[in-house]
């Protein structure tokens, strides 16, 4: 489906080959056929050879594309994740909250935090102000996921960066 959503066509004899050595899987239903990596180091050599060539970007916005349809628990995640990686800061933003805030929900807080500072690396790529509220709305998540995690320092040095972002603008964190 991503290479697809780029434009490029996987040969029949290629995907063939892949599945016979059992180095991809089939699935799905309907006239395609679904396919994915059966091992991760094969398709961590590929991507390794994408970013060499240049096109892995590329790749990351296709996968983008994908899960841009999808609406499964964890496709808002991996949604931001690719368009992170393909350098689409400004649209990984949202995304990567929404893949939080489903992961705070799941009660698997240490990725949650994760996907907080991956928003957060998107939020400064793109040169979001100080004076932004949607750093505190950030920081105000993490101070929530460590005190969920028993973390009561970490949490308050999230809660102290809020305070330190309101002194310096005009907003009031809402806490």
């Amino acid at each position: 489906g991503a290479c697809q959503k780029i434009g490029v066509a996987v040969p029949w004899d290629l995907l063939e080959t892949l599945l016979d050595r059992r180095l991809a899987r089939a699935g799905g239903q309907g006239p395609r056929v679904l396919w994915s990596f059966a091992h991760a180091m094969l398709r961590e050599s590929l991507e390794r050879r994408a970013a060499r060539r240049g096109r892995l970007a590329r790749h990351h916005l296709g996968c983008a594309r994908l899960f841009a349809e999808q609406s499964e628990i964890g496709s808002a995640e991996r949604l931001g994740r690719h368009l992170l990686a393909g350098g689409d800061a400004q649209g990984a933003i949202e995304p990567l909250a929404a893949g939080a805030d489903e992961h705070i929900r799941r009660g698997d807080l240490r990725v949650a935090l994760g996907l907080l500072l991956d928003r957060d690396a998107a939020l400064s790529a793109i040169g979001v102000s100080p004076g932004d509220p949607r750093w505190a709305q950030g920081w105000a998540l993490c101070a929530f996921v460590e005190t969920q995690r028993g973390r009561l320092d970490e949490a308050l040095g999230w809660v102290r960066r809020v305070q330190a972002g309101a002194r310096r603008s005009s907003w009031a964190p809402a806490l």
